[in-house]
């Protein structure tokens, strides 16, 4: 690769890969909820992981080939998805305890 032609080449892949990161996944989520519906948490898994890889690769590329317009929206564009799905995560993954029964609530024990 030579200057200007590889730093464009590099930019071009990670425009793709932070692009059809956000892409494929989605896509795939959405058929595979369409088609098994409820039991599909290992797909998700799934198309998270692919995502990660995508935009991880979308970020690495994007800082090499960063001297090009491509290598700048890439990198912009998975510097963006990484944020918000860092953002994102606790609200989706963190569990919420039952709520502990107050005084006004009866309880079958509780005589009249």
């Amino acid at each position: 690769m030579n200057g200007e032609n590889g730093a464009s080449k590099i930019g071009r892949i990670s425009l793709w890969a932070g692009v059809l990161g956000v892409i494929v996944p989605v896509v795939i989520a959405l058929v595979v909820r369409a088609v098994a519906g409820e039991g599909a948490e290992t797909y998700y898994l799934f198309c998270f992981l692919l995502f990660a890889g995508a935009e991880l690769t979308a970020l690495v590329t994007g800082i090499v080939g960063r001297k090009s317009p491509y290598g700048k929206a890439g990198l912009g564009i998975s510097c963006a998805c990484i944020v918000v799905t860092a953002l994102a995560i606790p609200a989706f993954t963190v569990r919420r305890g039952e709520p502990v029964p107050t005084e006004t609530q009866s309880s079958p024990d509780q005589g009249q």
